[in-house]
């Protein structure tokens, strides 16, 4: 989830615990990632509407999948 205010999608973290725990586990474990925050409410980016239908988060996409 982007910061409030930042934009969608931002490059500012929101407040998630369900995505910082992701954060922490990728941190710990040394692994590579990419991070696009989007914020909350019915504004979302078509690209993320498209690959995400449901429009639910946290997301976790590796390769296609």
């Amino acid at each position: 989830k982007a910061a409030p205010g930042t934009g969608s999608p931002s490059k500012e973290r929101g407040d998630c615990p369900f995505t910082q725990r992701v954060f922490l586990e990728l941190e710990e474990l040394g692994l590579p990632y990419t991070a696009t925050y989007i914020q909350e409410g019915p504004n979302k980016p078509h690209w993320f509407m498209v690959k995400n239908p449901s429009g639910l988060m946290p997301v976790l996409r590796v390769g296609e999948t």
